[in-house]
């Protein structure tokens, strides 16, 4: 089929660019082509090129970016609804809740009489390092049927996993602690080994994150420990840096240094170089450090190094936000 130029479809894409002040280029000109009979264009309001949903022989296909934000968001924004209406469903709603301290196995065994012969809505799980998406599909007349019968599988689901139910999708675990620390007018400061600031960039990503992050410090050496936190060498001969003693030690002392109300230090194996029987790779030390005393969790994840700097830093923040909460201790999970 014949690709046309849309200068409607250009115009959207120019004013995308222009909200980033980046210079539109020749290239981002093929973006504004599409088929010129039976083609129906998806705005993209989170990036620059468009959807198209094509007719062929009374059959329909449907082209997005392949990158999952941007399809994603236009799935919620325009294809589902569309979807619905073709298909003569009426519409089709979906409510993400977002987990962490539990793995997706875990998920599916404490849910799974909920989703026994569940049919309208559906139950859909997604797994990341440290989290888990729980996704409650329904299929109604209209948006208010759909809601309401998402509605009733959402509090069976609440009931089951308790506070282990961290917010709902877009939130990110660092936003919901960040919207705790406004709540409660408090501050924290961060010091780091393994996850080289993991922690303190999605802290700082929050929304208001000036009112709340004091101080953060990213040491990878048993010499920077000891000369920017004041831990005593006799401590770092005696257990090392990764252990509960000495990252509750960085942690109390990171909360004197920064006069913050609550502080997290991380330490762990994250190298095989460095790996031992004793310490062995995915070994980690989380400590929560406030005026009421020093709580440390070690943990053992598997995976490559990104994985586990994720999954260091999603269990010190859910440690973090369940303090906040008065929650109970995580769970460390299976995913």
């Amino acid at each position: 089929r014949e690709l046309v130029y849309d200068p409607d479809v250009m115009a959207y894409i120019e004013a995308h660019f222009k909200r980033a002040n980046i210079e539109v280029r020749p290239t981002h000109r093929k973006q504004a082509y599409i088929f010129a009979e039976t083609c129906q264009v998806i705005n993209n309001t989170v990036g620059s090129a468009p959807g198209l949903i094509i007719e062929v022989n009374g059959k329909y296909i449907i082209a997005m970016p392949g990158v999952p934000r941007e399809m994603m968001r236009m799935c919620e924004d325009a294809v589902f609804d569309w979807i619905a209406e073709k298909s003569g469903v009426g519409t089709i709603k979906s409510k993400s809740l977002k987990i962490c301290g539990l793995g997706e196995s875990t998920v599916a065994e404490r849910i799974e009489d909920i989703m026994e012969g569940l049919q309208n809505p559906t139950i859909a799980f997604l797994a990341r390092p440290g989290d888990v998406t729980v996704r409650i599909t329904a299929k109604a007349a209209n948006d208010s049927e759909a809601m309401a019968l998402i509605s009733k599988v959402e509090k069976q689901v609440r009931t089951k996993l308790g506070d282990h139910v961290y917010g709902e999708d877009p939130q990110t675990l660092e936003m919901v602690t960040g919207a705790l620390f406004a709540q409660y007018g408090c501050t924290i400061a961060v010091a780091e080994t393994c996850t080289g600031g993991w922690i303190i960039n999605r802290l700082i990503d929050a929304p208001d994150s000036a009112n709340f992050f004091k101080h953060g410090v990213v040491v990878c050496n048993e010499q920077m420990v000891k000369k920017l936190l004041n831990i005593s060498e006799d401590a770092l001969k005696q257990y090392g840096l990764v252990s509960a003693e000495v990252t509750s030690q960085m942690a109390e002392n990171i909360r004197k240094i920064a006069e913050a109300d609550y502080s997290l230090a991380v330490t762990g194996i994250l190298d095989v170089d460095c790996a031992t029987d004793e310490k062995p790779l995915g070994l980690n030390y989380i400590a929560l450090a406030s005026q009421d005393g020093i709580q440390c969790v070690e943990n053992r994840f598997l995976g490559e190094r990104p994985t586990l700097k994720q999954r260091i830093s999603q269990a010190a923040l859910d440690l973090l936000r369940r303090r906040l909460i008065g929650g109970d201790k995580a769970e460390t999970g299976d995913n």
